[in-house]
């Protein structure tokens, strides 16, 4: 196994029991032990959050308004390069007791649906509600699909792309169909709407420069003569009744008359400067008002046109309850629709043609993918029952079902093909083989589960697997069986096992302990790597017999037997 793609740290704060917990993995197997309800599933818990799981309240300790996990993966090149990430990905997202979400991405803020797109594909939980997916058929089909070959990747890609566009396609046709069903009032209302709006082809901004165009012209003569008036008091005075303009002149003189020294002060000469820059916008607001003054005359028939120009605007804006500025947008949008209208029979006829070649290209794919299917049914047959073997399943017949319609047509077409997929079993010789839901119990379907992802270790793309108490129901020789599947998945993935089976727990690299401890009425759950006599004494807990030699030495026993 290549030692740097895996998850290296975690550190977690208040979250639930977990305080303040740092926690080390390294490649191979790491197994968490600990009495139940010591917190073991509390670690998987605050994984499954930092890579995008949905929170709930109570998650926030007691210890502060927030709790915080941080997870920190280490890839190594080609690795990194498969999933566009960097050699090193830290992953931190926080959470108030008020509900607020925050996370960082290597330091910088991330959505959650970024870290569940590209972090979270990292990792792979099956916990005991997990192993209810090995009854489902359609996960079935994905380990089927996932056992193949590039080539059956390639057909599966292809098709799920032919797929969509085939989809596509029948929709494009039933909203057509729809359309050319329509009233011929609609259409005849969009034909009146667009040629009346085509007509009018009102410009964006065009009503504000009419409204100000009519402003001047209707009120010319007050205008001309408010302009006069303000004209004249900015630089039309005399000594009796000085201007606007006079006024500030006179202000600069007094002040400019200063000797140097007093005209060079910072405050006079910040003043002198204020005085200039007003004298300045005095005279440019004469020039403004200069051109107000002259106001070009305007015949009433040219008059009476701009009025009908604003009334026609107004009318449309209020006929449509569209702004001015927006019929333009408007008009584009009812062409659109009409065009759709008038859908033509020979485009329908069109479009039937090409959905049909279209589906007829499909189900020849899919017929591909149903044979290719049945080849890769064979090699994961065969893969399973040697792990099945391994795990204690003796002269246990599995078989990969595969059915299809009788004569496949477009309508039994998905996503993914068109063949049914389902494993069966048989545990005993003699017995037919029937749906794992039928005849597999609980200990059984973990054991099928690790059998499945044991057989699909090669092509699982995962850098680590997590085991959340995996072996559920599981006890005796097949807790040994288990710890050897575990101890081979291990060999090309980071694996961390939630277990309370101590052959489990002898066969990890890496052994954490979790132990929850409750003083002066606060409850805090506390994780210990173990070595040497430490991990004896705990493996002997296991075994309930922590106390006595004998079982010591049982445990002792079962690492080496896992070395």
């Amino acid at each position: 196994m290549n030692d740097t793609a895996v998850l290296t740290e975690l550190k977690v704060a208040n979250y639930s029991l977990l305080r303040d917990v740092r926690l080390e993995f390294g490649p191979g197997l790491n197994v968490l032990t600990g009495e139940s309800g010591a917190g073991k599933t509390l670690i998987i818990d605050a994984i499954s959050f930092a890579l995008g799981k949905r929170p709930n309240r109570t998650i926030v300790g007691s210890d502060g308004g927030e709790c915080m996990v941080r997870a920190t993966f280490v890839l190594d090149r080609s690795t990194a390069a498969a999933h566009g990430l960097p050699a090193e990905v830290v992953v931190e997202r926080r959470y108030t007791a008020e509900g607020r979400s925050t996370l960082l991405l290597n330091g910088s803020p991330a959505k959650v649906s970024e870290v569940r797109d590209t972090i979270a594909p990292l990792v792979d939980i099956s916990s005991q509600f997990a192993v209810q997916e090995i009854f489902r058929p359609a996960f079935h089909r994905r380990v089927l699909d996932a056992f193949g070959d590039r080539a059956h990747a390639r057909r599966l890609e292809a098709f799920a792309a032919g797929f969509e566009d085939w989809r596509r396609l029948k929709s494009e046709l039933e909203e057509r169909q729809a359309l050319l069903q329509r009233s011929e009032e609609e259409r005849a209302y969009l034909e009146y709407l667009v040629e009346e709006l085509q007509k009018a082809s009102v410009a964006p901004g065009e009503k504000a420069k009419l409204e100000e165009e009519l402003f001047v012209l209707e009120n010319a003569e007050e205008l001309a003569r408010r302009t006069a008036t303000a004209g004249a008091l900015l630089d039309q005075g005399d000594e009796e009744a000085p201007s606007a303009y006079d006024l500030l002149a006179r202000a600069e003189a007094e002040l400019s008359g200063l000797p140097g020294a007093g005209r060079e002060h910072s405050r006079v000469a910040e003043v002198l400067s204020r005085l200039a820059g007003l004298m300045d916008g005095v005279s440019e607001a004469r020039k403004l008002l200069a051109d107000l003054v002259e106001i070009p005359e305007v015949s009433p028939e040219a008059l009476e046109k701009l009025r009908r120009r604003m009334d026609e605007i107004n009318r449309l804006e209020h006929k449509y309850k569209v702004g001015a500025d927006e019929l333009g947008a408007f008009l584009e949008r009812s062409r659109e629709k009409l065009d759709r209208l008038q859908t033509s029979p020979e485009l329908i006829k069109k479009l039937e043609a090409e959905v049909q070649t279209r589906a007829a290209e499909l189900l020849q794919q899919a017929d591909e993918l149903h044979r290719s299917r049945g080849a890769i049914g064979r090699r994961l047959e065969k893969s399973v029952r040697a792990y099945l073997d391994e795990l204690g399943f003796n002269r246990t017949e599995f078989i990969v079902e595969l059915g299809s319609p009788k004569e496949p047509a477009a309508g039994d077409l998905k996503e993914h093909g068109y063949s049914r997929v389902e494993f069966i079993i048989s545990l005993n010789p003699g017995e037919p083989a029937r749906a794992l839901s039928d005849i597999a119990s609980g200990g059984e379907a973990s054991r099928l589960l690790l059998a499945v992802k044991a057989a699909l270790q090669e092509r699982l793309s995962y850098v680590t697997i997590l085991f959340d108490e995996i072996e559920a129901g599981v006890g005796g020789d097949a807790a040994f069986n288990v710890a050897r599947v575990l101890r081979d998945l291990a060999a090309s993935h980071q694996v961390i096992a939630v277990t309370h089976l101590a052959p489990v727990a002898a066969a990890g690299n890496l052994h954490l302990d979790v132990v929850k401890r409750t003083s002066g009425g606060r409850t805090e759950v506390y994780v210990q790597p173990l070595e040497a006599g430490a991990r004896v004494e705990a493996i002997a807990r296991m075994l309930g017999d922590a106390d006595d030699e004998r079982g010591r030495a049982l445990a002792e026993e079962f690492i080496r037997r896992q070395s």
